[in-house]
């Protein structure tokens, strides 16, 4: 099963455990303009966005996490190679 099917069977599974974003299912009932079998559907495919836009928000700042740490870990190498240098330097005008 992909990541999209799960969200599907996720947000089902919500409307069947009655444990729905009440906002989420307001805004689904006013869409449907009072009709529960359509606001159902409604809120299936709003859940899935929301979770779709959730998951690719949580992935760019792992992403960024990812960047960042991979940056210091440069400036770290950076900072060390700089310091043995001047070591070095150190040493030789002795």
């Amino acid at each position: 099963m992909n990541q999209d099917e799960e969200l599907y069977l996720q947000a089902t599974q919500e409307i069947e455990d009655e444990a729905i974003d009440a906002a989420l299912w307001a805004k689904s009932m006013a869409l449907a303009e009072g009709d529960t079998n359509i606001a159902k559907y409604k809120y299936i495919k709003l859940r899935v966005e929301q979770l779709t836009q959730r998951s690719g928000i949580e992935e760019e700042k792992r992403d960024q996490e990812e960047r960042t740490g991979s940056g210091k870990v440069q400036q770290i190498k950076r900072t060390e190679s700089e310091r043995i240098r001047q070591e070095k330097r150190m040493e030789s005008e002795r």
